[in-house]
């Protein structure tokens, strides 16, 4: 399984993991005045590293977050969705909270950053810089989707899989 993670906005990264731990991350790519995300070359990256399964961090309204600053983020969340499906890779959401709660971490980027280098020590050198920590948390979410994901999400796949066949 080849699976990618994305941190949303214009700030943020993609991040490719396969199950032995290959690693391969990029800062999100953006053109124009106004930065917003170059689509293509999403779609071109995704694409030449054989993704099967992306998860993407949920965008939600932040408090005290200005009209035009949630707007902007809004668009560039509805521009990778719009990658993703139309380069006909499945994609799953997920919070900020439930990822990082499995992965117990706090909303501290910094605390990402550190344990991206820890997870991934061969390919620390792409989560050296405290600009890095979008690169981390999207590394994070692709490795939690294959390796980190609680006991109790998988039981409740395996009984909702019961219940089909069941059914049948």
């Amino acid at each position: 399984m080849i699976c990618a993670g994305v941190d949303p906005g214009v700030a943020g990264a993609l991040a490719v993991i396969n199950e032995v731990g290959d690693l391969d991350t990029i800062a999100m790519p953006t053109m124009g005045d106004p930065r917003m995300v170059d689509g293509a070359a999403v779609a071109r990256w995704l694409g030449d590293r054989d993704v099967e399964m992306a998860i993407i961090e949920q965008a939600h309204a932040m408090p005290r977050q200005g009209v035009a600053s949630s707007f902007n983020f809004g668009r560039t969340y509805g521009q990778l969705l719009g990658v993703l499906q139309c380069s006909l890779i499945p994609y799953r959401a997920v919070t900020p909270q439930r990822w990082k709660k499995d992965l117990h971490l706090s909303p501290d980027k910094e605390q990402s950053r550190r344990m991206a280098i820890e997870t991934f020590p061969r390919f620390a050198e792409q989560f050296v810089l405290k600009k890095d920590e979008a690169r981390a948390e999207a590394a994070l979410i692709a490795w939690w989707w294959l390796h980190g994901r609680t006991a109790s999400e998988q039981h409740t796949r395996v009984l909702a899989r019961k219940k089909e066949q069941s059914e049948e």
